[in-house]
């Protein structure tokens, strides 16, 4: 054992230098390790054997071992940073190349097209059309979470468990309401499509089909909340009066699933149409007729019962089909006037 340490040292000074002069530093850091794990390795077993002449001819080996493993260490950060950078380089160099062979790059360096300035100046007609869109949906929205806001402060009056059955039942309700909203893009989406067509004979079929299968589960998932409604709110609570109170609630809200299904779908088929002033006027007119209004009478003439409170949402649901419906009636009877608009 003796023996070997000199010519590991020996090795370890040779792998060393070639680490230095090593174009593939990766390598040479690989060997520098094992040598240097192999010398560890035979300190130790030196060590204990527990002979004299073995412990100190280990001792200055250790010098060299140790100065040699913390210069390895900081070597080998040093490498790595280069070989990272390598990397990068190599990386984006080959991105660059790639994006230079997209079909548009290669379109623009045969056909000459710039970029200029006045290419990213807004035009005043894409604009008004984009906003005349946009601006009713983030309206309506702003004023669906004010009602939302009043019914929680309504609930709030009424005490702690009423105030926490009505979150969790909110909480709920927007897991059951994932399939309606989804609808309302996918018919706006879909009737798009077949009105830029001219189909729009399937786009009022497109309607029909996501009608029926919105209305059909609306009426499964609220037919299912009435039998385990108290379950259902037991899974975010373990009091007895919030869960019966959460139950009451989810089971006259849970209708809900049904009729704004309805106008969801019909609200979709109206933003294909550019009509979404439609989908604000009626869930203004609902929330200001209906939901506040109502919930209000139930959380003040009704203090044993969530039930009530929670008929407020299907009644202003029925409202918005009740003026979806008259504007659908309307557009079937002057068909030329909303074709104009696609």
């Amino acid at each position: 054992k003796i023996k070997i340490l000199p010519e590991a040292i020996n090795a370890f000074g040779r792998i060393s230098l070639s680490v230095l002069l090593c174009e593939k530093t990766r390598s040479g850091l690989q060997t520098w390790k094992s040598i240097g794990e192999k010398m560890f390795v035979c300190c130790a077993e030196s060590v204990a054997s527990g002979g004299i002449p073995v412990a100190l001819a280990a001792t200055p080996a250790e010098q060299p071992v140790s100065t040699g493993c913390a210069f390895r260490r900081a070597f080998a950060a040093l490498c790595q940073k280069c070989l990272a950078c390598g990397r990068i380089k190599r990386i984006f160099n080959g991105t660059v190349a790639q994006i230079s062979q997209l079909p548009l790059i290669q379109n623009i360096k045969v056909t000459g097209i710039k970029l200029r300035k006045s290419d990213l100046r807004p035009k005043k007609h894409t604009m008004k059309n984009i906003l005349k869109v946009g601006v009713p949906v983030a309206l309506q929205d702003g004023f669906i979470q004010i009602s939302f806001i009043a019914i929680t402060i309504f609930a709030n009056q009424r005490g702690l468990n009423d105030a926490a059955a009505v979150g969790i039942v909110e909480k709920i309700i927007g897991i059951l309401f994932l399939v309606p909203s989804s609808m309302l893009s996918t018919i706006s989406a879909l009737a798009s499509q077949n009105i830029g067509a001219g189909k729009h004979d399937r786009a009022r079929l497109t309607l029909r089909y996501v009608l029926c299968m919105t209305v059909g589960y609306g009426l499964v998932a609220a037919t299912i909340v009435q039998f385990v409604s108290v379950p259902f709110v037991g899974l975010f609570t373990n009091d007895g009066a919030v869960q019966i109170l959460g139950g009451q609630y989810l089971r006259s809200y849970a209708w809900d699933c049904v009729f704004a299904g309805v106008h969801f779908c019909l609200s979709g088929y109206f933003y294909a149409y550019g009509l979404s002033i439609v989908s604000f006027v009626h869930n203004s007119i609902s929330i200001v007729c209906a939901r506040i209004p109502l919930s209000y009478y139930a959380a003040t003439h009704f203090p044993d019962t969530l039930f009530p409170m929670g008929c407020a949402a299907p009644a202003g649901s029925i409202i918005s089909i009740i003026i979806c419906v008259g504007v659908l009636i309307w557009m079937n009877k002057h068909t030329e006037k909303y074709m104009e608009r696609t």
